[in-house]
C-alpha cells in the first residue's frame, strides 16, 4: 500500500512538472486567462471564474446582467504596457446598434492593478436607457483602444 501511494505521488509530481504553465497556475490556484474567442473569454482567479467581454488582451469588462434604466459602475480592465495606461484618461462612448442612440461620454483615470490578470483598470458609471445591443467604444488619451459589445435586457 505504501508503494502505491509513493508511486501515485511520483506520477502527480511528474504530471505537474510536464504540465504547461497555464495548467500549473490552475493547479496552484493562481490567476489565469482562459482561452476564448477575441470578444468573449474567461478569467480564473483562484477558484472563481469571470466571463469577460471586449477585446481579449486589450480591453474588457466582466460580463454581468445589465438592467435598463439602472445606473451601475462598470470596471474596465486593460492589458498592455503599464506606462501606456496607468494614470491616463479613459473615455467611453456608447451607441445602440438598432437606433443609433448614443450614451453620454464618461471618463475615468486608469489605476494600476494589483492582479497579474490586467495592467490597469478604470471604473465608469453607465446607464443604458433602452434594451438592445450596445457598442461601447473605449479611448485612452483620445486614441481608440477598442470596442465592447454588450446585450442589455
Amino acid at each position: 500500500m505504501r508503494y502505491i501511494i509513493l508511486i501515485l505521488g511520483l506520477i502527480a509530481t511528474i504530471a505537474f512538472i510536464l504540465a504547461p504553465s497555464e495548467e500549473k497556475a490552475k493547479m496552484l490556484g493562481k490567476e489565469t486567462i482562459e482561452k476564448g474567442d477575441s470578444s468573449s473569454w474567461v478569467i480564473r482567479v483562484r477558484k472563481a471564474q469571470y466571463f469577460m467581454r471586449g477585446e481579449k488582451g486589450n480591453v474588457g469588462l466582466v460580463e454581468a446582467p445589465i438592467t435598463v434604466g439602472k445606473e451601475r459602475e462598470h470596471t474596465l480592465f486593460f492589458w498592455g504596457k503599464k506606462e501606456d495606461l496607468v494614470g491616463k484618461t479613459v473615455k467611453i462612448s456608447g451607441m445602440q446598434t438598432a437606433t443609433g442612440e448614443k450614451l453620454p461620454e464618461r471618463t475615468a483615470r486608469l489605476t494600476e492593478m494589483s492582479s497579474s490578470i490586467a495592467v490597469a483598470q478604470g471604473k465608469v458609471p453607465l446607464l443604458f436607457p433602452h434594451a438592445g445591443t450596445w457598442v461601447l467604444t473605449v479611448y485612452v488619451e483620445e486614441k481608440k483602444r477598442g470596442d465592447i459589445v454588450l446585450s442589455v435586457k
